[in-house]
Parts: C-alpha cells; sequence; structure tokens
C-alpha cells in the first residue's frame, strides 16, 4: 500500500471512499439485478457501473501505473453520493439548482479549460527551452 496513506491519518478519506465504492457498487448490482438489460441504456447508469468496476480493479492492482485514474474515480463515487442526497426533499432543490448552473456554464467551461490547457502547454515549451 502507498506509505502516504499510511501516515498521518490520510487513510481515512481513502477507507471512506472504499466504503462508499462498496456501498454504491452493491446498489448498482441490485439494479441490474431488478431491470436487467435496460439498466445499460442509460448514460448515467453506464458511468456509475464501470466507475465503480474501474475503482475495484485499481483498488485490488497494486502496479502504480494506474494510480492516476484513482482520484478521477473517487470523484465519480463521490458525485454519485452527492447525486443521491437529492432523495431528501430539502437537499433536492439546491442540487437541481447547481446543475441547472452547471448545464448554463458549460460552454465557458469549455473554453476555460481550453484555455487553461493552452497555457499549460505554452508554458511547458517555454520553461523547457529556458532549462536546456
Amino acid at each position: 500500500m502507498n506509505e502516504y496513506l499510511l501516515n498521518d491519518y490520510a487513510f481515512i478519506p481513502f477507507i471512506l471512499g472504499l466504503m462508499l465504492c462498496f456501498y454504491i457498487f452493491l446498489y448498482e448490482l441490485v439494479q441490474v439485478l431488478i431491470e436487467g438489460f435496460g439498466y445499460f441504456m442509460s448514460f448515467q447508469n453506464l458511468c456509475d457501473f464501470f466507475s465503480l468496476l474501474i475503482t475495484i480493479f485499481l483498488f485490488f492492482e497494486n502496479n502504480d501505473y494506474f494510480s492516476f485514474i484513482r482520484p478521477f474515480v473517487f470523484l465519480l463515487v463521490w458525485f454519485k453520493l452527492f447525486t443521491c442526497l437529492s432523495v431528501f426533499k430539502p437537499i433536492r432543490y439546491f442540487i437541481q439548482m447547481i446543475f441547472e448552473i452547471v448545464r448554463d456554464i458549460s460552454t465557458f467551461l469549455i473554453i476555460l479549460l481550453f484555455a487553461i490547457v493552452c497555457h499549460t502547454q505554452i508554458s511547458t515549451i517555454i520553461l523547457s527551452d529556458e532549462l536546456e
């Protein structure tokens, strides 16, 4: 296991994330058994199911080569928990509002992401030329 996880109390969020992954995996598995093949017709269900399978694979894989994927998969799992909170009526309105805001600013986020990637590439080229 990674030394970072064994130091200080950094393993607690990791363990909580794994417990959440296991719970959501069981939930998704029950949904597959109930709905059958129709479960895989929804894009959100596909994302949920495959992100959890990747999480389980990464947990049992001790190779550090795949470790860069782990934060993104855990982010998807926490996002799934966030969407599950819409079961509670007082929170449902706020979650729907957040999704509407993200949907409205998605074009701006794409342009911002493009600008950040361009800036990163240009900075990398400039800094690599100065180091040589």
